[in-house]
């Protein structure tokens, strides 16, 4: 059984060639800039640590009609609404 996502024509998706793609694909570099970008890259050490900032702590109660959510990460919210 195919998926269904895989009949489905997105921006980046292709279902007549059955690939994903990049529509924002810079066509005008190749391996060559690649290699530049690679040999004059400003490497630096990762830090052996960094610090946290603190955020205050979310409120243990939400007033009604109110909801107070807490972004985690880049992809992840804990939310809380009152009942």
């Amino acid at each position: 059984m195919t998926e269904p996502w895989r009949a489905r024509a997105t921006d980046h998706y292709d279902p007549a060639r059955q690939r994903f793609v990049n529509p924002w694909k810079d066509t005008d570099k190749g391996v060559a800039d690649l290699l530049k970008w690679w040999a004059t890259a400003d490497r630096r050490p990762w830090p052996a640590s960094v610090a946290n900032r603190a955020w205050p702590r979310p409120p243990a109660e939400v007033p009604a009609g109110h909801a107070a959510v807490t972004f985690i990460g880049h992809a992840t919210c804990s939310c809380g609404w009152a009942a």
